[in-house]
């Protein structure tokens, strides 16, 4: 802690130019206030408002009278306080140091209001507001100051929490300014006559009023807004350069401003009772930075710290100083001193030493300041520590064993090896397997001294763990137990029903259902021990079961469960694809067939069996066909179109018979008529018979007709030579040659024409002989063209 014992001041002649011009011009008003209650007994409160204005710019007057709005928790006007002006006094720039010139145009006016009201108690308390407008114009680090006002509030708070409360009060004044580039500090503490908790915090100022109007009687109605701050000024940078900070117990507060300007800041102090909040009073205040004389101040980093060498390192955080003069405080030496700014010194021996700084003012003799510091010089830090197994189980405890002598230790930060690692002093450590770690500390002082030792760690007393299966086994009988234990060689069970046994994963028939405790002891070669106990469930499978009925040639049936007792879900699979989950179901197939059925149940214990049966379902089918004679192919085609037919029997009327049940195709082999018959379903009861009668003429295959003249006159009858064949699949070939056997017309296809034609003109009216061939067909004859 820097300690000073004199400080001596003058005024510097050549400050006397000092000016101030940023505050040259401007209409100036309200700059700051703050609001305070004090209860009195009896639901009495004297009420204290206390309102800053500028001195030099604009000088509005202060208000006569000042009206405190009452509002509750609602934020309704509860009533209006008309308090009237008193008196005002000045607060000019001052500074008690002759080595600094306050500027002459900062100064602000202060007035404080008094009076008191009864105020009865109300659910959500009161809250006290003033408003007022407008703030200086040269403002910078708020947007439109001349168009913000202030609001001043002050809580009383909800009985619930207390029926007699005084707010806070601040202890100080605020100065008027303070000096840019250099450190400020400033107590802000205030004091509670009821003894509550402060904490203090750095708060947005409430906007409030405005131009239209500067003075509202009544104040606005709550919810109030904060101002607007102006980039890049704001809550973290109220005044540029080392932000403005504050002491939440203490209420200090500290900044190094950076640009001269009026900038504003609040302060707020939160009031707690038994750990509650009873409210916050807030303080709004505008500061003025401005540029200062330099002025020197002797300040040493102390206490100054050396472990484990004699040399000491200083640290000068002096300021405005020419030159500098150090005593290293040997008391039987006159040489140990510097001029340096930031020396270092050799001691002779470790110890502790008082070390003096002068600083030197070049602008007057009477501005320098001596400051003095401790200083410690430690002898080297040599880490160490010690361990002890705790018996039948993988856990360590560590103790610290470091000497004190080069200072106390402050930190500790141990690795165990296993990438665990702590923070404390003498912490115990659980490992997960048995071996040998590297267990390292590094050990920190409050001189400043580091150590590191590292030490083999060798952990054998691993504790069993004694585990096997999960809870609550459900066995049918015999039990097979996996044994999960671990760091174990030998064991001990007991089944719960007078049996027991050594090895390590035993099998166990139980003779009788039931539930039974199960302790298994699990033993290390050092001969500890763990100890589990699980139930077991012992319960018989179900039996599945059932009975069918499905009636003759119908496709529904009934399933009746006969399962054992204590089922409790049902599955069944009824082989097409469908299925069910009731105890008892029917069902309707949708074809005839043979089917398996399969039943799964599933008892109160989770057990599972399965049984499956076949059926097969049959109804009344219905004979039914056609047929196609192909003469082309000579043979007959036939289509089944029954219904329900499963399996089929084909009697085509001349000895032959088929199964087929895709349509079958036959071949006679004499015309005649036959009497085919398709059974459906032959030999069970649900069969069905047709009959119908085949005329097969062989004589009409290859029937074959060719008139002997035409036309060809274009009259539009009996204009072509048309071929007439009853043998479609048939392709034919003709020929046609004139009276001198030269061929003139020829055509192949099904179908056969000729026109009349040859070489594109009509032929000759006369007798022609045609050729015509085919599979079937080989025939020449004559045909006459008549026109």
């Amino acid at each position: 802690m820097m300690q000073t014992t004199h400080m001596k001041w003058i005024f510097p002649i050549a400050y006397l130019a000092f000016q101030l011009q940023v505050f040259s011009a401007g209409a100036t008003h309200i700059v700051g206030g703050e609001m305070n209650y004090r209860y009195l007994g009896n639901n009495d409160y004297e009420i204290r408002l206390t309102v800053y204005r500028d001195c030099f710019n604009g000088i509005p007057p202060f208000d006569n009278p000042a009206a405190i709005g009452i509002f509750d928790v609602n934020n309704n006007l509860v009533n209006t306080l008309y308090v009237p002006f008193t008196f005002s006094d000045t607060m000019p720039p001052s500074i008690l140091s002759p080595c600094l010139i306050p500027p002459i145009n900062i100064c602000y006016e202060r007035t404080t209001y008094i009076t008191t009201t009864n105020l009865p108690p109300i659910a959500g308390g009161y809250q006290l507001v003033y408003q007022r407008c407008c703030r200086n114009t040269t403002i910078i680090n708020i947007v439109a100051p001349l168009n913000a006002g202030a609001t001043y509030i002050a809580t009383i708070p909800d009985p619930s929490l207390t029926t007699t409360n005084s707010n806070p009060v601040f202890n100080n004044w605020p100065p008027t300014f303070i000096c840019a580039n250099e450190p400020f500090t400033f107590d802000h503490s205030a004091t509670d006559i009821d003894g509550d908790s402060l904490v203090y915090v750095l708060c947005d100022p409430l906007d409030g009023a405005s131009t239209l109007n500067p003075m509202p009687q009544p104040p606005f109605n709550p919810p109030y807004v904060p101002v607007t701050w102006q980039p890049p000024y704001g809550p973290s940078n109220l005044f540029g350069g080392v932000p403005l900070t504050i002491d939440a117990h203490t209420g200090w507060i500290t900044a190094t401003p950076s640009i001269t300007g009026q900038f504003v800041y609040g302060v707020c102090v939160q009031e707690y009772r038994n750990g509650n909040l009873l409210g916050q009073t807030r303080r709004d205040y505008q500061m003025n930075v401005v540029n200062c004389p330099q002025i020197v101040v002797a300040s040493i980093l102390s206490p100054t710290l050396a472990c484990g060498t004699l040399n000491a390192t200083f640290t000068n955080n002096s300021f405005g100083a020419a030159s500098y003069y150090w005593d290293f405080g040997v008391s039987s030496l006159s040489n140990d001193t510097s001029d340096l700014a930031n020396p270092s010194y050799m001691y002779p021996d470790t110890g502790t030493y008082t070390a003096m700084l002068v600083a030197y003012s070049s602008i007057n003799p009477a501005c320098n300041d001596t400051n003095w510091g401790t200083v410690i010089v430690y002898p080297p830090l040599t880490a160490t520590f010690n361990y002890q197994g705790v018996p039948c189980s993988n856990t360590v405890m560590f103790t610290d064993a470091s000497p004190s002598t080069s200072g106390a230790p402050t930190a500790w930060h141990w690795n165990f090896g296993d990438n665990a690692t702590s923070n404390l002093q003498n912490p115990s450590h659980t490992y997960n397997l048995p071996g040998t770690y590297v267990v390292t500390l590094i050990v920190h002082t409050n001189a400043g001294c580091v150590d590191t030792v590292s030490m083999n760690v060798i952990v054998v007393n691993v504790q069993p763990v004694a585990t096997f299966n999960d809870s609550n086994i459900i066995c049918t009988g015999e039990c097979v137990f996996n044994n999960l234990s671990q760091w174990s060689t030998n064991f001990s069970w007991n089944f719960g029903d007078n049996t027991s046994s050594t090895a390590a994963n035993p099998s166990h028939t139980y003779q009788q259902p039931g539930t039974y405790i199960v302790h298994m002891i699990a033993y290390d070669s050092n001969g500890c021990a763990d100890t589990v106990s699980q139930n077991v469930n012992i319960v018989f499978p179900p039996a599945a079961s059932f009975t069918s009925n499905v009636p003759p040639c119908s496709l529904a049936g009934t399933f009746a469960n006969t399962s054992t007792a204590g089922i409790t879900a049902y599955k069944w699979d009824f082989g097409d694809g469908d299925s069910s989950a009731v105890q008892n179901p029917t069902h309707t197939y949708q074809l005839s067939g043979t089917y398996n059925v399969t039943l799964i149940v599933t008892d109160n214990n989770g057990c599972v069996d399965t049984t499956t049966q076949s059926v097969s379902p049959f109804i009344f089918s219905h004979a039914e066909f056609a047929f196609t004679i192909d003469t082309c192919a000579a043979q007959v085609m036939f289509t089944n179109g029954s219904v329900n037919a499963e399996t089929v029997l084909w009697n085509f009327g001349d000895g032959n018979t088929s199964r087929d049940f895709l349509p079958p195709l036959h071949a006679y082999s004499q015309s005649g008529m036959y009497p085919v018959v398709l059974i459906t379903n032959p030999g069970s009861s649900c069969a069905d018979t047709m009959q119908t009668e085949l005329n097969y003429d062989l004589a009409a295959v290859g029937n074959v007709w060719v008139p002997n003249a035409f036309t060809p006159n274009t009259d539009g009858k009996n204009d072509v030579f048309k071929v007439y064949a009853y043998y479609p699949c048939d392709e034919l070939t003709l020929v046609i040659f004139n009276r001198w056997g030269q061929k003139i017309y020829e055509t192949k296809g099904s179908s056969i024409t000729w026109d009349g034609f040859f070489d594109g003109r009509p032929v000759e009216p006369g007798i022609y002989v045609y050729l015509l061939k085919g599979t079937y067909t080989d025939k020449i004859g004559s045909v006459a063209v008549i026109k």
